[in-house]
């Protein structure tokens, strides 16, 4: 690997640090959404499925970011 992606991959990590919290919680449940689709698709087991740990932090993340936003919004200017 380049030290050019390391500098992108840094960049990146150093815009989050310009989000809101809103923001912050909604890529944490994107992130989430796609390691939920993963484990569903890859886990074969008759057991437990582990999706629905990643999927119950994936719900709390949006509604959690959905409420501050929602309370932000709703803030007399």
């Amino acid at each position: 690997m380049s030290a050019a992606f390391f500098l992108n991959s840094y960049s990146y990590v150093r815009c989050l640090y310009l989000l809101e919290t809103h923001q912050k919680l909604t890529a944490v449940g994107v992130v989430l959404l796609a390691v939920t689709i993963l484990i569903d698709y890859y886990y074969q087991d008759d057991g437990f499925n582990y999706a629905y740990i990643t999927g119950v932090l994936m719900l709390a993340a949006f509604a959690i970011g959905l409420a501050m936003f929602t309370k932000n919004q709703l803030k007399p200017s």
